[in-house]
């Protein structure tokens, strides 16, 4: 279980990382992971072993962040799956409405990611070791896209990720995705 990481929310909700993979535990006791559309069901096989993993969350490493990270707040920078990236507006008990661009939408909390959160689903797929640069680009370019001034290169220097090789991987990712 040494790839795995855990976070427990003050909510109670769960989630463990896996291989670059974010998975939660549902209130029922299911699992589900997060996908470029949102949350999916997972099989039943790999259900079995998150939650073996689960049930023997002391042998699980910690994931700890201040809440000032994790938290959504007015003005922040979030992403969304389905919309992209953009600025938190308002904020209604589950709901969150997001400027994306010129137009604003709801959104369910659970559906987007802070900075800290899209700089751990980086971090978990680069510490698995695949080479996949695609996947790397997407995820590089996430994290950058929510980091305000000057927290780009911070971000670099806390991983001794070279500068040209993470802009190298977004570029290939942007163009590959402007060839789909």
């Amino acid at each position: 279980m040494g790839s795995m990481a855990m976070e427990q929310r003050a909510d109670g909700s769960v989630f463990i990382f896996h291989y670059g993979r974010q998975y939660r535990r549902e209130s029922n006791g299911s699992w589900t992971k997060r996908t470029y559309n949102g949350w999916r069901k997972v099989s039943a096989r790999h259900a079995r072993r998150l939650e073996r993993a689960y049930q023997h969350r002391e042998e699980i490493k910690k994931v700890r962040r201040s809440p000032r990270e994790w938290d959504l707040k007015l003005g922040q920078p979030v992403y969304c799956p389905t919309f992209g990236s953009g600025k938190i507006v308002a904020i209604k008990c589950g709901d969150v409405t997001v400027a994306f661009s010129e137009q604003e939408h709801k959104v369910d909390a659970n559906d987007l990611m802070t900075r800290a959160q899209a700089e751990t689903y980086w971090y978990g797929f680069w510490q698995s070791g695949a080479k996949r640069r695609f996947e790397e680009g997407r995820r590089l370019a996430i994290v950058k896209n929510l980091c305000r001034h000057g927290e780009w290169q911070a971000f670099l220097d806390k991983y001794a990720y070279p500068r040209s090789t993470a802009d190298d991987l977004i570029c290939r990712y942007e163009e590959e995705m402007k060839l789909r």
